[in-house]
């Protein structure tokens, strides 16, 4: 990978960038593709926007974060978007982003960042649970909608999991110094497939399937009180797994 710097972005080249980016990433129609308007609006509203540049000026990777308060009116930062070229992915370069946000959130002495990923994809959910420590309570059914074009969610409901990063804890700290949280014993669990993108392509209804039978388990298990708070990568015939328990925050 080329040398790099971490800086915010700050002028409308930099927003082309992270546009250009968007559309590789996501490959969404044009109407989907966040603009330079919400990026000035949300730098004057609390919020920010970094990325990676190499030497020469290339965007390799952005994150977008607005400010905002959660359901109790403490401040928050809420992570819209992380994007990185697809010749990066596995990179770390992810991760170097989002400690990037965590250290601007404890600057500010902000305690939580929260976001929302697909449940259907395993990588997403071992960046989230495991490399960086988030917990998730909260699932939301087509947050989306149905008009989405993106690869991922095209002609399927757009559900998601609302991940929460509380970035001072004890878990949140193991976490990014590559300590998994551990899965406690007999802890239920939700299985999911091990790649949703290969079962996608051979079958829509299939995928569909699963966004249904994941739905009202997860709906289950918090309705029960129990928080997602572990995960398992599924290997061979091994499907991945969500594992559930009673959770106290630090």
């Amino acid at each position: 990978m080329p040398n790099y710097t971490i800086r915010e972005c700050d002028k409308f080249e930099d927003y082309e960038k992270c546009i250009e980016l968007q559309r590789k990433v996501w490959h969404t129609e044009e109407l989907e593709v966040t603009p330079p308007r919400i990026y000035i609006i949300s730098k004057n509203s609390g919020g920010f926007l970094v990325g990676a540049f190499t030497l020469d000026n290339q965007l390799l990777a952005f994150l977008h974060s607005f400010g905002g308060f959660d359901e109790g009116l403490q401040p928050i930062y809420y992570s819209h978007m992380l994007a990185v070229l697809p010749e990066y992915r596995n990179s770390g370069l992810g991760q170097e982003l989002k400690l990037w946000q965590r250290e601007r959130a404890l600057k500010q002495k902000i305690q939580k960042i929260t976001w929302t990923f697909d449940p259907l994809r395993s990588l997403n959910a071992h960046f989230n649970i495991n490399k960086l420590g988030c917990i998730v309570r909260q699932y939301k059914i087509n947050f989306y909608g149905t008009g989405n074009t993106s690869v991922f969610d095209s002609g399927i409901e757009a559900d998601r999991l609302k991940a929460e990063w509380w970035v001072n804890t004890q878990r949140v700290k193991q976490a990014i110094n590559s300590q998994i949280p551990p899965i406690p014993k007999n802890a239920p669990y939700i299985e999911i497939p091990i790649d949703i993108s290969e079962v996608r392509e051979r079958s829509l209804e299939e995928t569909k399937e699963w966004r249904y039978k994941v739905r009202e388990e997860f709906q289950k298990m918090f309705l029960q009180g129990l928080t997602c708070v572990g995960f398992l990568r599924g290997q061979d015939t091994q499907l991945s797994r969500y594992y559930f328990a009673e959770y106290l925050l630090e």
